[in-house]
């Protein structure tokens, strides 16, 4: 009895620790193909483009309208699509005022007047920097949008659109966003804006005059057909091409014929082929030894064992 046990002992030890061993590696190879075939992604803010003439013809139409005409006057749909292109078309920018002016040096009415007078109007973006206490200065803009940008994620101002605070620092983003060139603003400022334009009231300011380029093509603003005859443009024309997703990478699939004859080809190009064959390989041992076949095979080993020690 002693010499059974003395015999059967390491032999049921060696098989459970087989067992188990056999185990991991299966859990190990598992988890090793979940993670490797896991699709990558990244996520971009797209712009329109002005590639071509027709483009650059309704994005200026668009931008002159917006800067000009009364938010009544407007499509809907004009504000978003400007913000969506403008970045795409920036080197197509043109002035929609004839002359440089200061964006403070405006006659302001008092709130309830203005709110009852222009009942569909923004309000100048200089008289909101005057009634919450700030200037739109281009030479400082990056600086002061982006302490604006900050204090509004800092402080979670969505969701505070009635706060005095949150409503100035967001003034102070739609002011110079929309006054300022862009290469006087953050990069935060464009997103930023996106973000919470829907949340706040905007108000209204031309673009700073640049005297290098031309006049925007005149809008007649009680024409909102051709307006969105230029969106329309926009969308059909000038979106950036949808961007094509690769599919996971997995070393499982088979090469058909045709991939074969093309691989064999190239056999003269450096490739990483070589390394993906010995993947494939190593993969495959892996998976036969914790195939459940092999478990079965070891507990079928130590039940002959056991017999015959008996």
């Amino acid at each position: 009895m002693m010499l059974m046990m003395r015999t059967f002992l390491p032999l049921l030890v060696f098989s459970v620790a087989f067992v188990k061993a056999a185990e991991d590696d299966h859990d190990h190879h598992d988890h090793a193909n979940h993670t490797s075939t896991a699709p990558t992604g990244s996520h971009g803010h797209e712009h329109g483009k002005c590639d071509h003439e027709h483009c650059v013809k309704a994005f200026q139409t668009i931008l002159m309208a917006h800067d000009t005409c009364m938010d009544e006057q407007l499509p809907k749909t004009l504000e978003n699509k400007l913000h969506f292109y403008e970045e795409g078309c920036e080197e197509n920018w043109c002035n929609t005022a004839t002359e440089a002016f200061d964006p403070m040096a405006v006659k302001c009415e008092s709130h309830d007047e203005h709110e009852h007078e222009h009942e569909h109007e923004k309000e100048p973006c200089g008289c909101v920097a005057k009634e919450l206490g700030f200037t739109i200065k281009c030479d400082t803009a990056k600086t002061t949008v982006t302490a604006a940008v900050k204090y509004l994620q800092d402080n979670v101002c969505e969701v505070k659109k009635n706060d005095t605070a949150c409503q100035k620092n967001f003034a102070i983003l739609n002011a110079h966003h929309d006054h300022c060139d862009h290469d006087d603003l953050p990069q935060t400022a464009e997103l930023a804006l996106h973000s919470y334009e829907d949340k706040f009231t905007s108000c209204s300011v031309k673009r700073q005059f640049n005297p290098k380029v031309a006049l925007c093509p005149a809008v007649n603003c009680t024409k909102m057909d051709a307006m969105n005859e230029a969106l329309k443009e926009l969308d059909e024309e000038c979106k950036p091409a949808a961007p094509t997703t690769a599919a996971p990478k997995t070393t499982a699939a088979p090469k058909d014929d045709h991939d074969h004859d093309h691989d064999h080809d190239h056999d003269h190009s450096p490739t990483t082929a070589p390394k993906k064959q010995a993947a494939v390989t190593t993969a495959t041992t892996k998976s036969a030894a914790s195939s459940p076949s092999y478990v079965v095979a070891g507990f079928a080993f130590l039940s002959f064992v056991t017999a015959y020690v008996m």
